[in-house]
Order: structure tokens, then sequence, then C-alpha cells
């Protein structure tokens, strides 16, 4: 079992790096007073978090001081953040089927209703003009500009009580599904499974690259698709709600703070 330490005395947490054959080394930078509900880092640094019982998104420079701040009554727990692209953010509102586009200073630039999604549905980029999603038992491809969709297989699984967001993730290539309560699925770029994963502890997935990483009880897991055990990166004996990572950054949300790891 790969698990994390903190040395008192150096501050360094040490772990090799899966999928490289490297190990690296990973320091506690600094904290932020939140609690939140989400959190999200993209490439450039920048730090995004819906803190927990407020109606705010925070956007956060890379010295933690303030980008950019937005309210609205619409925002709850039930949300979804992409920011893949640092200058055009899709934000997913849930409970009302509603995904919004907004730019770099986080000022609304589109917004689009989806009268097919529901309480299983969730969103993504899939590039810079295409829309990932997973409505009516299926993944999708939506063009942006002329509105044309590419669907793939249809979906069997037993329905579960959903208490989480769905989540889909995707690089333009591959295509992570995560129903929390379900499991979760990899598609190809032809819209076809490659693997699923049954697992009913899921809670939320990110994807670096190539890479997919997920968190199930306290513990960040690095997929395999093709091995019989995922190996852990990360464990905590707190709670831990939340992760997001970049490749300088991993961020870790448990109930009282959010913690921030420097990659060496």
């Amino acid at each position: 079992m790969v698990r994390f330490f903190l040395s008192i005395l150096s501050g360094i947490l040490v772990a090799p790096v899966l999928g490289t054959g490297q190990a690296f080394k990973l320091e506690l930078k600094d904290s932020l007073p939140y609690q939140v509900n989400e959190i999200y880092i993209d490439r450039l640094n920048q730090i995004y978090l819906f803190p927990s019982g407020t109606t705010d998104l925070i956007k956060l420079n890379e010295d933690l001081s303030l980008n950019q701040k937005v309210s609205s009554p619409f925002f709850s727990q039930y949300i979804f953040l992409d920011v893949k692209d640092p200058m055009k953010l899709l934000l997913y509102l849930a409970q009302f089927n509603n995904v919004n586009l907004y730019d770099e200073s986080l000022a609304a630039i589109a917004e689009e209703y989806f009268a097919d999604f529901s309480i299983e549905s969730s969103v993504c980029f899939y590039s810079s003009t295409q829309l990932c999603f997973f409505a009516n038992n299926r993944i999708n491809i939506k063009n942006i500009l002329d509105k044309s969709v590419q669907s793939g297989e249809q979906l069997f699984y037993p329905r579960k009580k959903l208490n989480q967001v769905s989540q889909i993730k995707s690089n333009g290539r591959d295509i992570y599904l995560l129903l929390p309560g379900i499991g979760l699925w990899h598609f190809n770029a032809f819209l076809n499974v490659e693997s699923f994963l049954e697992d009913y502890d899921i809670e939320c997935i990110e994807l670096l690259d190539d890479q997919l990483y997920y968190l199930r009880k306290n513990t960040i897991f690095c997929r395999k698709d093709r091995e019989i055990r995922d190996p852990e990166i990360f464990s905590s004996v707190r709670p831990l709600r939340r992760f997001t990572m970049n490749k300088k950054y991993l961020m870790i949300a448990h109930p009282d703070i959010t913690l921030r790891y420097r990659i060496l």
C-alpha cells in the first residue's frame, strides 16, 4: 500500500509518481481558510472554489490573492465546473439543467438549457468547440457552432439514488463518466466503452492529461484499466471531501480547511 507521510522536520511528502516510473515529492505549501463544496485548479495555477454555505464562486490567483468573485442564487452544492481552458469556463447547474460559459473574468458569454437532462446527466468540454455530455443513457458530443450531435452506445445499469453530482471529464480523446453510487466508465474517441469500474464509493474524479485519478473513502487512486487493482497515491486519516490537481499542485479539501501541496 502506497502511503504519503508528512515529515515534521522537512514538510516534504514522498511517494512514487504512478505512470511515469519516477519518484516525486510533495511539499505542503499553504492552506486556504475555506470550507468548500467544490474546488478546481487550471493550468495557469488559478484556483476556483465554491465555499460551503454561500452562493459565491471565487477565483484566486496563484498567490491566493482575489482575482474575481461572483454570486448567484442559483449556485448550490449541486454544481460542476470545467476549467480546462482558463479563457473559457463551463459551469453546469445540475438542479436547473443549465450550462453557462464564462470568460476569464467570470463574465457570462453564453447559456444553454438542456431539456433532456436528468439527475444523472453531466457535461464538460470535449474541445474548444465541442461539448461532451451524458444524457438519455448515452455519451454525446455536441458541436457548439452548428449544434450537431454525435451519440454513443446506450448504457444499461441498475438505478440507484444519487446523492452527489455526476461528473464527466475529457481530454478530447478519452471520456470518463462517474455516476456516484454506481461506478466509473471509460470511453474512447469513438464513444465506445473501454472499461467500467463498479464501485459505489467513488466520490469525484480528476483528469490530468491522459491519467485519471479518483477519490474513494479518503484515498486518491490512480486509475489503471488493465490492472487488477488501482494503486493508491494519497491517503488521509481525516475526512477528504474533494481534490483537484494540475502539473504543479495537488489540492486537498477537508471539511474545515483546504490544503495546497507543491509537486516538486
